[in-house]
């Protein structure tokens, strides 16, 4: 007796995807059992019609409050998985194209670190016709050329202090833009 208990149970279990259904759809043991004899399952006839029919409502009773209390927690797990695989799926998207604008950034930067500091054809030395520093009613200020203009500086207290003077260098006007300058300034000579 044990031994067909057992057959019966493990029969119905490894087979529930098929008979569950089929006892739902028919509502009867008897339709069910005749149903999987005629073809969808012929092994059942290794189990006795009385022993399936005793077995297969509790089976069914038991599979539905087991669906109820576990489904809802199996669908929201099932929910968080596919949550979580598509969340990986888009932060597998995203690292590919941080990598690739990493990369994309690694070789602007090994391209800019070979290029020279100031175009070729730049020289910020003084030309001949410039000098190094002008005086204006006895006040000093340096001249610095930085390509292609001309600006004079000079150290007021603690900040440095600027003239532009354009592209071409004139001393005459270097001269007056100093004056204006210190008067500004409130420096006096």
């Amino acid at each position: 007796m044990t031994a067909e208990k057992t057959d019966a149970v493990t029969f119905i279990t490894e087979h529930r995807d098929i008979i569950l259904p089929l006892y739902a759809e028919t509502g009867s043991p008897k339709k069910t059992y005749d149903s999987l004899a005629d073809g969808k399952l012929p092994e059942v006839k290794q189990i006795a019609f009385a022993t399936f029919k005793q077995y297969l409502p509790v089976f069914a009773k038991v599979s539905d409050r087991l669906r109820d209390t576990y489904g809802k927690e199996t669908d929201r797990i099932r929910r968080e998985n596919e949550n979580l695989k598509s969340g990986m799926e888009e932060s597998r998207e995203k690292i590919r194209i941080l990598e690739k604008e990493n990369a994309e950034l690694r070789q602007e930067n090994r391209e800019l670190k070979n290029r020279p500091a100031y175009p070729p054809d730049r020289t910020d030395t003084l030309p001949e016709n410039a000098p190094s520093h002008v005086e204006a009613d006895g006040s000093r200020w340096g001249v610095q050329y930085k390509k292609p203009y001309f600006r004079l500086f000079k150290k007021v207290g603690t900040k440095t202090k600027w003239i532009h003077i354009g592209r071409e260098w004139d001393t005459e006007k270097a001269q007056t833009k100093i004056r204006e300058k210190e008067k500004q300034l409130g420096i006096d000579t």
